[in-house]
């Protein structure tokens, strides 16, 4: 027993994690933090806006275990193969990004969605709502940002817009299909 104490010692510890780590294996990384540059947003009912996000840090180094059940996936790593945090990784270490959630006070007012990098919010109806957009990552605690979303009403003018867009397009079709019958008759 003292032999594979001091093997353990000599051979196992200075190729692996730093003492740091090694002592506290299952401590947190440090906080994740959730980074956009807006509070409060505002959009109009039908449309669609994209606020960039950024999390720090991007993403992780973890350890992938052997599964070997005397030696892997005991922290303190026995093998002699450790992430930066002591937990094993004897098949190499896998990259991880922050999961993304996120939740709407009211669903009626706006959509939200994560996707690239980017929170998507859909515009449905006039009103005020909380957005809140929460990350979490292995070895780090998890952060959360809130957002105060307004959306309002779709301006009058364009309703004007869409319905001068229709008439000009009714009267296109109506002088194409004036174009036609004229050659039709004429032949």
């Amino acid at each position: 027993m003292k032999y594979l104490f001091l093997f353990l010692i000599i051979c196992v510890l200075p190729h692996s994690a730093p003492l740091s780590a090694l002592s506290a294996s299952s401590a947190p990384g440090g906080e994740l933090v959730v980074k956009s540059e807006h509070e409060s947003i505002t959009l109009y009912a039908w449309t669609r806006r994209t606020i960039s996000m950024s999390f720090t840090p991007e993403s992780v180094e973890l350890g992938v275990d052997c599964g070997m059940p005397d030696m892997c996936g005991i922290e303190i790593c026995l093998c002699g193969s450790a992430d930066t945090w002591g937990a094993c990784s004897c098949n190499g270490l896998r990259s991880v990004w922050p999961e993304v959630a996120i939740w709407v006070e009211s669903e009626r007012t706006v959509r939200a969605s994560y996707r690239d990098g980017e929170l998507v919010l859909r515009g449905l109806r006039h009103g005020v709502t909380t957005v809140t957009v929460a990350a979490s990552l292995p070895r780090y605690g998890d952060a959360r940002q809130v957002f105060e979303v307004t959306v309002d009403p779709v301006p009058v003018y364009w309703y004007f817009l869409a319905g001068a867009a229709f008439f000009t397009v009714a009267l296109f079709a109506c002088l194409c299909l004036r174009t036609y019958v004229r050659k039709e008759r004429g032949k």
